[in-house]
């Protein structure tokens, strides 16, 4: 039993079920700073907050092959609008065939829209011990999806969709935990690289799935320094937690970037123009050095960016 109660320990909400529910409380969920419920809502809270990872995930893989920040349902209903939702599946999933992508298509939409729903409370989990959870009305009756995620596979009927949502009351603005404009959208560190010259600056990376976390660099003297401290960062999620990070840090998203323009080979040097009009220059320098697998991160983010714009 340690390893499943230690698992547990970390959720917020505790299930009011006589005896079970009362022993969970005494040896896996402390009484302070937690909220007794009902199954529906454990399992629903557990479930809503599953679907927003999936949905931070695809949110960030649309952001990067739109070449725009899309963190709502709203934003890929507009895609969806002007026909170019199928043109970024096509993009993310190049060797699918036509079904297999309008399929994939329908599943994101769909898990978009109840996540909206959820979120805006129009819609609310029911649980079942025999089969599988459904999404519901608040009061329980019947709470219909699949005609408003069927319509926006076809732009022309996209308003429908959204006429018919609205009748059901669903914000497709509402995003409850989802990322927001600049952040790190859910992203994962995937590598770093320390003094490198960012805007004539020295400056240390860390490159994550959804874009690059500038830190400002430590000066010469304390070069030694500098990889470890990198290493803590990136340990501490501080693409999350900005304020462990150093002062003047900087997250760029992928989807922010318009176009990388190599203007260098030796030592490698890159320009970056921002949607907002900025330009960015990022260059090695004879000190750079990375923690491990951190030049393959950056040529891979550097290559990504090259063949997505």
């Amino acid at each position: 039993m340690a390893g499943p109660v230690a698992a547990e320990a970390e959720v917020e909400l505790v299930p009011d079920l006589p005896g079970l529910g009362r022993a969970l409380q005494a040896v896996a969920y402390p009484a302070q700073g937690r909220t007794t419920v009902g199954w529906d809502e454990f399992f629903g809270a557990a479930r809503t907050a599953e679907m927003q990872r999936e949905a931070e995930a695809a949110l960030g893989t649309i952001s990067r092959a739109a070449g725009e920040l899309i963190s709502t349902a709203a934003g890929v209903l507009d895609l969806a609008a002007d026909g170019r939702l199928r043109k970024v599946a096509e993009t993310v999933f190049p060797d699918l065939p036509p079904d297999e992508t309008a399929g994939r298509i329908g599943e994101l939409v769909t898990l978009l829209l109840a996540l909206a729903a959820l979120n805006s409370g129009a819609a609310r989990w029911r649980h079942s011990w025999t089969g599988t959870a459904a999404l519901v009305a608040p009061d329980g009756g019947p709470f219909d999806l699949a005609g408003p995620a069927a319509l926006v596979g076809d732009p022309a009927t996209v308003g429908a969709a959204r006429e018919r949502l609205e009748a059901l009351g669903v914000d497709l603005e509402a995003t409850g935990d989802a990322w927001p404009a600049g952040a790190a959208a859910g992203g994962t560190v995937v590598g770093g690289v320390v003094n490198l010259v960012v805007d004539g600056s020295r400056t240390d990376l860390l490159i994550v799935d959804t874009g690059l976390f500038l830190v400002p660099g430590l000066p010469r003297s304390r070069n030694g320094s500098a990889k470890r401290r990198l290493a803590q960062f990136a340990a501490a999620d501080v693409p999350h937690q900005r304020n462990v990070a150093a002062p003047g840090s900087r997250f760029v998203p992928y989807a922010e970037v318009a176009r990388l323009t190599q203007t260098r080979r030796t030592p490698k040097s890159w320009d970056l123009s921002l949607r907002d009009g900025g330009l960015l220059s990022l260059r090695t320098a004879l000190d750079s050095d990375e923690l491990p697998g951190g030049w393959a991160a950056l040529d891979d983010a550097v290559a990504f960016l090259a063949s997505t714009r």
